[in-house]
């Protein structure tokens, strides 16, 4: 019989980096008296992460804040940019309404997690939180050497979890690297977001 399953992203769906983004920035900034330039750097961030998407993210953050900040040495750039990851890492955390949903979301879907995130960083946070157990099947892209979005590794996984696709779900934060690849398979998706306050396919909704 074949599965109903959850694939799920986690950079920005199952746990809460950008609230922690933004945290980082605005204490690193806010002590040097340039709090209010931190939507612009973390804006910036992701520009320079789409242009650059083989930059490490320290240096894209170090990019972004010389975009935003003018006349800001390269060494102090560096050095917030080396900060602000630190202090991700170290207050990295789980979305809440994940992890206290997780245990009903197992019982109706086998749960797949699909990420180009850290691995390391990703389990440590499965263990600290107590959930690893409702996750039946980890991919990590890096180790696969397969970039998003990609029709080859969702037909993988379908095929390695006998995965009924008409019944399953993709769940994530970004329509082209979760979302496209799965539509075009057969398969249901959702966008988790905090920043959509509504999504349509057609304008007349909008009447």
């Amino acid at each position: 019989m074949k599965s109903k399953a959850m694939i799920l992203d986690f950079n920005d769906t199952i746990d809460d980096n950008f609230e922690v983004k933004r945290e980082a920035m605005t204490k690193l900034l806010g002590a040097q008296g340039r709090g209010r330039n931190v939507d612009k750097v973390l804006v910036e961030i992701d520009k320079v992460d789409l242009m650059h998407p083989d930059w490490d993210m320290e240096k894209i953050v170090a990019a972004a804040l010389k975009d935003v900040l003018p006349g800001v040495a390269e060494s102090e750039a560096n050095e917030i940019a080396k900060k602000y990851m630190q202090y991700r890492l170290k207050h990295a955390r789980l979305n809440a309404t994940f992890v206290k949903a997780a245990p009903k979301l197992a019982k109706k879907y086998k749960i797949i997690l699909l990420t180009s995130g850290n691995k390391e960083k990703v389990m440590e946070l499965m263990q600290r939180y107590k959930i690893k157990k409702y996750i039946a099947r980890f991919y990590f892209t890096r180790e696969l050497g397969i970039k998003k979005p990609s029709i080859d590794l969702l037909e993988r996984i379908i095929k390695e979890n006998n995965i009924d696709r008409r019944e399953s779900i993709v769940v994530g934060d970004d329509v082209i690297k979760d979302h496209m690849p799965a539509k075009l398979l057969g398969m249901k998706t959702v966008l988790y977001s905090k920043f959509v306050d509504r999504v349509i396919s057609d304008f007349e909704k909008l009447l």
